[in-house]
């Protein structure tokens, strides 16, 4: 079993495609459906495990549906909106076997800090992306 698991799956169900096959197939979950990215998870996550995942907001509802069959509940929820004074467009949710109360965040991308993204986007990736 494994503590974390951390995935960013194809988003898209139905959207139109691009003529790129790459993208398509990167973007679009024909591939790999929220229902069989969830079976795994939650056959190979730990007990007291994380699975945390990065989605579309319109799709948000659908994938907690789905998830709660598995027995995995929101215990983070973090929307991130692009630039301020626009509705959030994607989703940071951490999921875990067991249900409590969910800690709400929000972050905006585009922001006041050096390369002009905002400090608390920054923190988030700072582990992952050399230039922050």
């Amino acid at each position: 079993p494994f503590d974390v698991v951390v995935c960013n799956p194809p988003y898209y169900a139905g959207e139109a495609a691009s003529p790129d096959e790459r993208r398509n197939l990167a973007r679009h979950h024909a591939g790999l459906t929220f229902a069989e990215l969830l079976e795994v998870a939650g056959r190979v996550l730990a007990p007291e495990g994380r699975f945390s995942v990065v989605l579309p907001l319109g799709r948000e509802a659908e994938f907690l549906g789905l998830a709660a069959e598995h027995d995995l509940h929101p215990h983070r929820r973090c929307s991130i909106r692009y630039v301020p004074h626009r509705p959030p467009k994607r989703v940071l949710l951490e999921l875990r076997r067991r249900h409590g109360p969910v800690q709400e965040q929000e972050i905006t991308v585009e922001g006041d800090g050096p390369e002009g993204y905002d400090p608390a986007y920054q923190s988030l990736l700072s582990d992952l992306m050399t230039k922050f």
